[in-house]
């Protein structure tokens, strides 16, 4: 059965891209670009012009994204940074209250791979 249905697909496969259906493509495209004085060559200097500005633009936009993206990434390092000290101000100040003993500081660091 699936072999069949192999067979059948590679006939239909060969029937529409065979040599006509290729020479119809090409006649059809010769046909529009006489009927167009040649359309797609006249403009393709402003086409690529375009499409090239276009292009600088997207990438000054995203270096300009990314600037900012990175500004931002530091400031909240930053607040992020600030609001720790914070935390860890309230907690010594409220072990200190209750008298309880405050631990020698330790540092702890860990890499993660992605």
């Amino acid at each position: 059965m699936l072999e069949t249905l192999r067979q059948w697909h590679s006939t239909l496969n060969g029937w529409v891209w065979g040599p006509v259906t290729m020479a119809l493509l090409m006649g059809t495209g010769l046909y529009l670009t006489i009927l167009t004085r040649g359309v797609q060559f006249r403009w393709l200097g402003k086409a690529l012009g375009e499409v090239l500005n276009k292009l600088h633009n997207k990438v000054e936009l995203g270096l300009q994204v990314l600037w900012d993206r990175g500004k931002a990434v530091q400031d909240a390092e930053r607040e992020v940074e600030e609001l720790i000290r914070g935390a860890i101000e309230m907690h010594l100040e409220g072990m200190r209250e209750d008298g309880e003993p405050i631990p020698t500081p330790t540092t702890w660091a860990e890499v993660v791979s992605l």
